[in-house]
């Protein structure tokens, strides 16, 4: 049973940063578009590498902010694979 209430326990924080950093950004970005005293904080989320304006514009500018985010995408999942390929599951 004490087997049982760890995985528990690691699943919920496995969920909590699941959802709590994508929550996190998204906060960030609504109180950076709040004011011009806060417009600093823009930068400091990921959805910032996603140009909505540049985008729509169809501007070949895009095709850097994409090759960013699929980096930054192959290395957190490569780093995923690493960190799940250390664990010791005893079944």
């Amino acid at each position: 049973m004490d087997a049982l209430s760890y995985c528990s326990l690691l699943l919920k924080q496995y969920y909590a940063f699941g959802a709590g950093i994508p929550l996190c950004f998204y906060l960030i970005k609504m109180l950076a578009n709040m004011g011009e005293k806060l417009d600093v904080m823009k930068y400091f989320t990921i959805f910032s590498l996603l140009p909505t304006d540049l985008i729509v514009a169809k501007d070949p500018q895009v095709i850097f902010y994409n090759i960013a985010l699929a980096v930054i995408g192959i290395v957190l999942f490569t780093g995923g694979i690493l960190v799940f390929n250390r664990k010791d599951f005893s079944i």
